[in-house]
């Protein structure tokens, strides 16, 4: 495997703080058989997760590596805490107590996309629901309706407007024209995802990414990411307000990642002085805190970085106000994603009587009539 080039844009970090990272990433190794050896003991979606990520770990070679990434950073953490104990041990109780930190690490990830996972288990069912309404319709449309058309014709019948519109999205359904559309929307799907699978290689190989390949992240959620990787920052030695700069370039939002610069001023971490332009997003407290960002309440992570704290206190009230807003944006997420089951529901039941009622009002009429 080639090595990744220098990433883009040092990182303001000391020489100590790096020398440590460095000294820390001699045990990336480990860390990669920690990680393989977890994702042998799984199947699925999760091995597949666990088997990228080790090789994330097997290509970082840089201390800004690290930094810029939260998932590495989160493996990597309690390692750099314990590297002068760990340097000093054996290989196999080394390789032991690597392997108890990645565990523990991986614990913790698990419990974060929690959320992630809750909210597909909600909205896959009515999604389902919807593919088949959708495939069975077309079956209608281009087996089935036709046959009612003909037998129309033949006896001459006046059709009513339902049936017409039926009948019209019927001959659409069986035009070359919406079936060449069809393969180039799904074709431009699949290059979509293509890309967004070739994120990682990005990452890997320059230390930066395409803002526009992320998934779209709710501000509520990007924030609790944004308080977590601070946290970490904040750990092993970095200031908060160089720490909140990192985790905002770092985030899923492109907003954020586009203000990142000045994530530390919309926070109050900077003089009065050194903030940015009024933000017609952001509304400013007393003592250069801010109340909302993007239209969501932040005041917890703001108070949470302008109190006055050591680091260990302030990483904890961080992690611990992540947690706050990881489970407020999963309880607001599912509660909007519930309803898409009875609204599927309703569509489906709705579409299926109105094509019912289309094709046969015109068969009530010629009984009508024969009677």
């Amino acid at each position: 495997m080639t090595s990744p080039k220098e990433p883009r844009g040092g990182l303001a970090i000391t020489d100590s703080l790096r020398q440590r990272i460095d000294s820390t990433l001699q045990l990336k190794d480990n860390v990669v058989l920690a990680l393989t050896q977890a994702a042998e003991s799984l199947t699925g979606l999760r091995r597949r997760e666990l088997m990228r990520l080790s090789d994330r770990v097997a290509f970082v070679e840089h201390a800004e590596l690290v930094l810029r990434d939260p998932v590495l950073l989160e493996l990597f953490l309690p390692l750099i805490k314990a590297q002068p104990a760990l340097s000093q041990n054996e290989e196999r109780t080394r390789q032991g107590q690597v392997e108890r930190q990645v565990f523990q690490a991986l614990q913790r990830q698990t419990r974060q996309s929690h959320t992630k996972n809750e909210r597909w288990g909600v909205v896959v069912y009515p999604l389902m629901v919807l593919l088949l309404s959708a495939l069975v319709f077309a079956t209608i449309s281009i087996a089935v309706t036709p046959i009612f058309e003909q037998m129309f014709f033949e006896f001459g019948l006046t059709l009513p407007g339902p049936t017409l519109l039926v009948i019209s999205i019927s001959h659409i359904f069986q035009s070359l024209w919406f079936w060449l559309l069809f393969g180039v929307l799904v074709l431009a799907f699949a290059v979509i995802l293509g890309m967004r699978l070739a994120n990682n290689v990005l990452w890997l190989l320059s230390g930066s990414i395409d803002p526009w390949l992320y998934t779209t992240y709710s501000t509520r959620r990007s924030l609790g990411d944004l308080a977590w990787h601070t946290a970490m920052l904040v750990d092993i030695g970095i200031g908060a307000e160089a720490s909140i700069e990192i985790a905002g370039a770092a985030s899923r939002k492109a907003t954020m990642r586009r203000e990142s610069p000045g994530l530390a001023r919309h926070f109050g971490l900077a003089s009065p002085e050194s903030r940015p332009p009024e933000n017609p997003w952001v509304e400013q407290l007393g003592h250069g805190t801010t109340n909302w960002y993007l239209g969501v309440p932040c005041h917890l992570l703001s108070h949470a970085l302008n109190i006055r704290q050591d680091d260990t206190q302030r990483s904890a009230t961080l992690r611990e106000i992540a947690k706050i807003y990881w489970d407020r944006d999963q309880t607001k997420s599912v509660w909007i994603l519930s309803w898409l089951q009875p609204i599927a529901v309703l569509m489906i039941s709705l579409i299926v009587g109105f094509v019912v009622l289309a094709l046969f009002m015109p068969l009530v009429e010629l009984i009508s009539g024969l009677t």
